[in-house]
């Protein structure tokens, strides 16, 4: 299971999403972030907010996040350190939760 996956499944975050639809540049961020197919549609978006044409294969070292208050950075760090901890992958959490 990826990132996006545990974002849409209705057993883990799903029921957080209030407005999917809202969160839509959030996923771009995080398929960029991860390494994951970009949707065709996003990809105007991901070019325009990064500068770059082509979107990454693999997932990013390191990231750095400009944006305002309420904006949802925290809610989407907290759930990128879940999957970074193995959580979704089969990892040591993974059993836990």
């Amino acid at each position: 299971m990826n990132i996006i996956a545990a974002i849409e499944d209705p057993g883990l975050f799903k029921p957080f999403f209030k407005d999917p639809g809202t969160w839509r540049s959030w996923e771009t961020y995080l398929r960029a972030l991860f390494g994951l197919p970009i949707d065709p549609e996003d990809k105007k978006l991901f070019t325009e907010s990064t500068g770059l044409e082509v979107s990454p294969t693999g997932r990013a070292r390191e990231s750095f996040v400009i944006c305002g208050l309420r904006s949802g950075k925290s809610f989407i760090s907290a759930i990128a350190a879940w999957t970074l901890s193995g959580a979704c992958h089969g990892g040591y959490l993974h059993d836990r939760i």
